[in-house]
This record gives C-alpha cells, sequence and structure tokens, in this order.
C-alpha cells in the first residue's frame, strides 16, 4: 500500500476474484497513529460501489468526520486474488502486492478486536519482515522455516476471521 499521510482517512479497495479486473469491496481506513479499518459493533464495513461512500461514511463518529472529509477516490487497492496466485506460483512480489495485503490483513484484524493464532502470527509476520526488505520469495521459502502451503493456509485463515466479521452496506 502507498503510504498515506498521517491523520487521513481513505478509502481501500479490495479485489477478491481472478475473474474482476477491479476491486469488488471498498472499506474506509482511518490513519493516525496507526491505520484502523472502520468497523461498527466489530465488524468491518464494506460496501460494493466505491461512490456509495457516504454510507460508510456516516458510521464515523462526530468527531472524526469534523477532523476528516469524506474521500471521494480510492487510494489503493488490496488485491487478494493476485496475492494468492504469488503466494502459490511465484518467486516474488516485485510490486509489494503480497506485503500490502499482509498489511491490510493486520489491520484488520486488529480493527475487529481479533488475535491470531501464535503459529499464523509468526508465520505471516516472518513474511511480511522478510518482504519489507527483499520482494524474493524464494529466498523466504529456501529458509526453511515455513513453506508456502502453511503461508497460504496462515492467510486464509485470516481471511476467513475477517469474513467472519465482515457486514456488507449496500443501499440502492
Amino acid at each position: 500500500m502507498s503510504e498515506p499521510n498521517f491523520d487521513e482517512i481513505y478509502i481501500v479497495g479490495v479485489r477478491l476474484s481472478f475473474q474482476k479486473i477491479d476491486a469488488e469491496l471498498f472499506c474506509l481506513v482511518i490513519y493516525e497513529e496507526k491505520e484502523r479499518v472502520l468497523t461498527n459493533e466489530g465488524n468491518v464495513i464494506f460496501t460494493s460501489d466505491y461512490k456509495k461512500i457516504e454510507f460508510l461514511y456516516a458510521f464515523l463518529d462526530t468527531e472524526i468526520k469534523n477532523k476528516y472529509k469524506e474521500p471521494s477516490e480510492v487510494k489503493t487497492t488490496i488485491d487478494v486474488a493476485r496475492c494468492l496466485y504469488l503466494l502459490e506460483n511465484e518467486n516474488s512480489d516485485q510490486d509489494s502486492v503480497i506485503l500490502d495485503c499482509l498489511n491490510f490483513t493486520f489491520d484488520a484484524i486488529d480493527s475487529i478486536n481479533s488475535k491470531m493464532p501464535i503459529l499464523v502470527k509468526d508465520i505471516l509476520f516472518s513474511l511480511a519482515d522478510h518482504l519489507t526488505f527483499s520482494d524474493n520469495l524464494t529466498e523466504f521459502f529456501r529458509s526453511g522455516f515455513f513453506d508456502r502451503a502453511e503461508v497460504i493456509n496462515s492467510y486464509l485463515w485470516c481471511l476467513g476471521k475477517i469474513a467472519s466479521k465482515t457486514f456488507i452496506l449496500d443501499y440502492d
């Protein structure tokens, strides 16, 4: 993810399917001391149309609305479909797709007040640490600590946890 300005609210798109070219879901992320995905009653709130982001914005506290104007453009897209493809098939993460997905996932898990199992956290944080300094996946997997299946299963655990705490808000 491109680094946002401090004290900002922005729209993040999430692409889940290879059959889609663009993001399918959109959420708001508030960036203050750290990034926080917008939640309501412990659920991440998404909409399927970024032009309807005002429905998500309405969930914000008055204090936050007074501090931040409603964003109108998607700042970045988290490409879950490509991330999974890269993890399974490729040897590098040159565009930081995996790293962006992991960072968003960590923020979303934190935002829903959930904890990852220790092994899942160890696996994904080790990969994120590695990708912060090197885009070489082969190097990471050759280290022998974790294999592709363990990484993919850990990431899927997180996606399932987030999905179980997701509310999709759409109005016509």
